[in-house]
């Protein structure tokens, strides 16, 4: 993706599920609607990578090793929709209470 991601600027849904994944993919095209890297080796959300998905409106990101999300990472994501989170190595702690309380105004 990285070389030809300019080649993929009409492309809205990527699925790279169980592909042993430690990070997201760096330059994922704009266009993407809906990204499943569920089933993969995700530690960390790289919050330049996930900057980039202005148009993104489903993310699977279950089934990783993620034990936290960083404060902002949805920040410029205002289309986002669906955030699929189960199934991942989460660390309850303080520094994680900053992502409930979103969670909770859709109740």
């Amino acid at each position: 993706l990285t070389t030809c991601s300019f080649c993929l600027t009409r492309l809205r849904m990527l699925t790279l599920k169980g592909n042993r994944l430690s990070r997201l993919p760096p330059n994922l095209p704009s266009s993407l609607i809906h990204l499943d890297v569920s089933a993969n080796c995700i530690s960390t959300l790289d919050l330049s990578s996930l900057g980039a998905l202005v148009n993104l409106q489903v993310l699977k990101i279950n089934s990783n090793c993620l034990r936290s999300i960083p404060e902002r990472a949805f920040d410029g994501m205002s289309r986002l929709r669906s955030v699929e989170l189960a199934n991942n190595q989460w660390v309850c702690e303080c520094d994680i209470l900053h992502f409930s309380n979103p969670l909770l105004s859709f109740l």
